[in-house]
């Protein structure tokens, strides 16, 4: 007997990588819209949404797809079909997609891609590492090209995400036009009303002889002596765009680098200044 099309359970993964291609190009709800569509229109019921935003499909360590993946393991299976936008909201990484298509395939579970077509027996076996090699190709370029553009708005002075340190806040700024008429926001950072003073008060409060924990204490503007020493530290409070301390190094993904590093971007001027040149030397 052929198992009737009603009984199949599917689960849906989504992933975007950032937050500008959340905004322009395949946004989370959207892809799960499609599957969902995708899903109903062959009677198949939907038990699990799994999704990961702002997480990279070239490395695996990602919330939704590692619960997902635990899912799979589950006695009785919590789902027969994994149902995706592209294959490549599953990974961008040849040798991860490889491993985990067959996990998934020695737990009975399918992958379906809706964007792509489905390959079977040795067409598989030769085209599936194939279209593999193509997305780690394709976001490896793509890496490059936001790495670029994240370094151009750095010498403009824009901020390239993240959080700003503490003293400032983000200030959305129109920098242009779209071709459909939309606007182009840009963040800059602006000196926070309400802790400006503070980190003033922590550097002149050092620069006198206060200790760490005097500092924390009446001014609350870190936890502990090293994140203090990481804002007296920090150029930023100069006025200062720093760009580029964070990146992959040997391998190695997020290595942190020194700010005279010749590979780091900084900007003298790109916003306000929170404290003064020579009592920033001082500190």
């Amino acid at each position: 007997m052929t198992e009737q099309l009603s009984t199949i359970r599917a689960a849906i993964y989504a992933r975007v990588s950032t937050d500008m291609q959340a905004e322009e190009e395949i946004p989370l709800l959207g892809q799960i819209d499609e599957c969902r569509r995708f899903c109903e229109a062959r009677g198949w019921s939907v038990t699990r949404v799994y999704q990961d935003e702002g997480v990279s499909g070239r490395h695996d360590r990602r919330p939704g797809f590692q619960e997902m993946i635990s899912a799979s393991r589950e006695k009785p299976k919590a789902f027969d079909k994994i149902v995706v936008w592209r294959s490549n909201r599953l990974h961008r990484n040849v040798e991860h997609r490889l491993v985990y298509r067959r996990m998934l395939q020695k737990a009975v579970v399918d992958v379906v891609p809706l964007n792509e077509p489905e390959f079977e027996g040795s067409t598989a076996v030769l085209l599936i590492p194939i279209l593999a090699a193509v997305d780690e190709y394709y976001s490896a370029i793509t890496g490059e090209d936001t790495l670029r553009g994240m370094r151009r708005l750095a010498r403009e002075g824009y901020s390239t995400g993240g959080r700003p340190p503490v003293g400032y806040r983000p200030k959305r700024t129109t920098t242009g036009m779209r071709h459909n008429g939309e606007p182009i926001f840009h963040v800059k950072w602006e000196p926070d009303p309400e802790l400006r003073d503070k980190v003033l008060h922590a550097f002149e409060m050092y620069a006198s002889g206060y200790t760490s924990g005097e500092i924390i204490e009446q001014t609350g503007i870190a936890s502990n002596k090293s994140s203090l020493c990481t804002i007296f530290g920090n150029p930023t409070y100069l006025g200062e765009r720093v760009f580029n301390m964070h990146r992959r190094t040997g391998g190695r993904v997020g290595v942190r680098v020194g700010y005279n590093d010749p590979e780091v971007i900084r900007v003298p001027d790109a916003h306000e200044s929170i404290v003064p040149r020579d009592l920033f030397n001082k500190v």
